[in-house]
């Protein structure tokens, strides 16, 4: 449709009538000639399946990183343990008492972390 417009010569002149109007209007023009050539239907339903193409994918994205997450947690939990019953008095009896509510906690993410970055590598 659009190379049958291209060849159209309303006034006479022997000049495609593309080749004499504006970008603008050209752009408008080809806007009409593509909307009149197309079917609504077929644009739909394509815009349809890359819709629910893109959801599928973002959704499959978005659960495999939950259960690396999971995973990672769980092996953070793991990791947990033995420091907190061989680390965290090892460090108790070389620094201040201030601290020692600290220890739980910042151990807790820091092997929750390392439980994420090992998952990250093995999944």
């Amino acid at each position: 449709a659009s190379a049958e417009d291209d060849k159209i010569d309303a006034d006479g002149d022997g000049i495609a009538d593309v080749k004499q109007i504006s970008k603008e209007e050209l752009a408008s023009r080809k806007l009409r000639v593509a909307f009149s050539a197309m079917d609504p239907m077929v644009v739909q339903e394509a815009f349809a399946n890359l819709w629910t193409a893109t959801v599928s994918a973002a959704a499959t994205v978005k659960l495999q990183f939950a259960r690396t997450i999971a995973l990672g947690v769980t092996i953070g939990n793991y990791i947990y343990r033995p420091c907190q019953r061989y680390i965290v008095p090892l460090l108790e009896d070389f620094t201040e008492k201030s601290y020692h509510k600290w220890y739980p906690m910042v151990f807790s993410y820091v092997c929750r972390a390392i439980g994420a970055s090992i998952a990250f590598q093995i999944q």
